[in-house]
């Protein structure tokens, strides 16, 4: 937008509605990089403290996936590492697909979806307080969810017309990310790795 400003409201019930349609918004929003990092940032502490919060409320007999012992800012340090790594994955694999998307396209179609996806987690915190046993589904829930978005999102930035393709590369490159990015926070204590009984 030529006045600098970010249509939030439409843009996120956009996001939902059409987000292939949202996503090419989000790349021609007339905004600096500057301002997409920031919102980045502001998006990555968010959701680290939704994670803590979501920690903290869990009945006492369910393990939390984040161990909330150690400093929040090391978590949001890490966290942001893994986001980052993200962001440069989608735009370098997407180009050695045939792709057409850059790294600050993938920039901006991340930050807005972290900003998205701060939604579901708040829903997510009121289920622990008010409906506990729901908040298995939700979590469920908004895994789909996030795919689904970013499949559209990543589809969008790199041109590419099949989004089911996107959306099962997407499965096959998160599940690499994710036992990289467990076995990280596991080196540093920041998430819980069952043991394995000692007769194994």
């Amino acid at each position: 937008m030529a006045d600098g400003h970010i249509p939030v409201a439409d843009l996120f019930r956009q996001t939902f509605a059409a987000p292939g349609e949202a996503a090419q918004r989000i790349l021609r929003l007339d905004l600096p990089r500057a301002v997409w990092w920031q919102l980045l940032i502001v998006a990555v502490l968010l959701s680290v403290i939704q994670t803590y919060v979501s920690a903290l409320l869990a009945p006492s007999d369910v393990v939390p996936v984040m161990n909330v012992e150690p400093a929040p800012m090391r978590t949001a340090g890490l966290v942001g590492f893994g986001t980052l790594a993200m962001i440069m994955a989608i735009a370098l694999v997407g180009r050695l697909f045939g792709g057409v998307g850059t790294v600050e396209g993938a920039l901006r179609v991340i930050a807005w979806l972290q900003l998205v996806l701060l939604v579901p987690g708040m829903v997510q915190i009121l289920a622990l307080i008010v409906a506990p046993s729901f908040t298995f589904i939700i979590g469920w829930a908004t895994i789909a969810l996030t795919l689904w978005l970013l499949s559209h999102f990543v589809a969008s930035l790199h041109g590419f017309e099949s989004v089911l393709k996107v959306f099962f590369g997407l499965i096959v490159f998160g599940v690499l990310l994710s036992l990289a990015f467990v076995t990280l926070l596991g080196m540093f204590g920041l998430v819980a790795i069952p043991e394995l009984p000692a007769d194994v």
